[in-house]
């Protein structure tokens, strides 16, 4: 998976959304159609090519609130957004940073 395979995905609408990610997004005043619009703006900042789930990835976005997360997979033909947040201290010392661990 990669950026350009995600936003030629994006744009055929090949979208599915879980029902955590929809969760998430309402709790965190966050529009699909405005998740879409980033998602095509952002960049792959962890790539989860091992996980035993499949191949993932987490996406920095960028909204007119700040910035998002987006772990994002595939299911069959589609993207498949699994969770959206919004990064912040104590898990992450900016957007890109992950805090480590004690």
């Amino acid at each position: 998976m990669n950026e350009a395979y995600i936003k030629k995905k994006l744009k055929e609408g090949l979208v599915q959304f879980s029902e955590h990610s929809l969760h998430k997004m309402d709790t965190s005043d966050v529009m699909s159609l405005e998740l879409i619009d980033a998602m095509l703006n952002s960049e792959i900042i962890e790539d989860y090519s091992e996980d035993q789930r499949g191949h993932s990835c987490l996406l920095l976005c960028r909204d007119n609130i700040g910035f998002l997360h987006v772990v994002l997979g595939s299911k069959e033909d589609n993207l498949f957004i699994i969770t959206v947040y919004r990064p912040s201290p104590p898990k992450f010392v900016d957007e890109r940073t992950r805090r480590e661990r004690e």
